[in-house]
C-alpha cells in the first residue's frame, strides 16, 4: 500500500461534541490467520488531534495474543530508527487471559499496550518510505517475563497517517 492508500483507509472519528479528533490505522491492513480469520497480534498508529489547540499526540498501538510461557507483562519497546536503535516504556491499556481451552493449548494472554513517539520521530520514519520497496519499521516488546514480540509496520503507513492528521488539521484551520 501507499501512503495514500494508507491516508484513504486511515478511520477518522469526530463529532461535535468531541474536544478532539482521533485516527487510526488499524483497519488497513491485519494479517489473519485459518478459516476464522483471527488477528494474533496487530500494530497499529493512532492520533488524537486537540481541536482547540491543533496539539497533536501520537502512538504506536500493540494489540498482542500469546499463547506461550504465561503473560509477557510487556513494558518496553526497543524500535529502529535511522541512527540505530531507540526505546520506550510502554503504556499498558488492558489484558485478559482465557484459560477455557488450557487443557488443549494452553492458557491465551492478551495484552493491549502502546507507546507515544514524537511527530519528529514518525517524521524520519516516514522518509524511509520508498516507493515500490519493501520496507519495514522493526519493533521489538520485552516483557517482564524475558519474553519478546517482533512487530513492525510499513513506512507508508506512518507517512499515511501523517497525511490524513496534516489535511484534517488544514481543513480545521489549525496548526
Amino acid at each position: 500500500m501507499t501512503p495514500q492508500d494508507w491516508t484513504a483507509s486511515t478511520r477518522l472519528q469526530d463529532d461535535s461534541l468531541e474536544t478532539s479528533a482521533q485516527f487510526d490505522t488499524q483497519l488497513g491492513f491485519q494479517e489473519k490467520h485459518g478459516l476464522l480469520g483471527i488477528v494474533w497480534s496487530d500494530v497499529f498508529l493512532r492520533a488524537f488531534v486537540n481541536k482547540k489547540t491543533g496539539e497533536t499526540t501520537y502512538q504506536v498501538y500493540f494489540a498482542t495474543v500469546t499463547q506461550a510461557g504465561g503473560w509477557p507483562f510487556f513494558n518496553r519497546v526497543n524500535y529502529e530508527m535511522p541512527g540505530g536503535p531507540e526505546a520506550a516504556e510502554l503504556t499498558k491499556v488492558g489484558s485478559d487471559v482465557d484459560c477455557t481451552a488450557s487443557r488443549y493449548t494452553g492458557c491465551t494472554y492478551t495484552e493491549h499496550v502502546l507507546f507515544s513517539p514524537s511527530r519528529e520521530t514518525l517524521d524520519k520514519v516516514a522518509t524511509t518510505y520508498v516507493p515500490n520497496a519493501v520496507s519495514a519499521w522493526k519493533m521489538r516488546l520485552k516483557g517482564q517475563s524475558g519474553q519478546t514480540l517482533d512487530m513492525f509496520m510499513t513506512p507508508a503507513e506512518v507517512q499515511g497517517l501523517l497525511l490524513a492528521v496534516d489535511g484534517y488539521k488544514a481543513k480545521s484551520g489549525l496548526k
